[in-house]
């Protein structure tokens, strides 16, 4: 990680394509395209994981010429995808810690609290 996001941050603040409209593929294109990167990041995400979310969204803008609004929905229902799956297998084979989920869970939310 610490190689890879210095290098992500200057090249998401070097590439103004990303924001740009791109001819976009065939959707087959898209397709193959699409789910080369999943395939890709999917082993990332499951054997390291942070960033998952960023790479994806980049890799669908740059590579497959989605929008940056529907590589952004595609990057979310496959982050939350692949965390639901995470957690039904942890459950599975009885590994899932509920109260420190819990306790995580409400620390994250405390820590999200405005102040007045």
């Amino acid at each position: 990680m610490l190689i890879i996001l210095p290098l992500t941050a200057v090249y998401v603040l070097t590439r103004k394509e990303l924001t740009s409209k791109k001819e976009p593929h065939s959707f087959k294109v898209m397709l193959i395209l699409s789910m080369l990167i999943a395939f890709a990041i999917g082993i990332y995400d499951g054997f390291y994981g942070p960033g998952t979310g960023t790479f994806l969204l980049l890799l669908l803008t740059t590579f497959a010429h989605m929008s940056l609004k529907d590589a952004n929905g595609t990057t979310k229902v496959i982050n939350l995808t692949t965390n639901v799956t995470s957690l039904v297998i942890f459950f599975i084979n009885g590994t899932v810690i509920i109260s420190l989920g819990l306790i995580a869970g409400a620390f994250g939310m405390a820590g999200n609290l405005n102040p007045i």
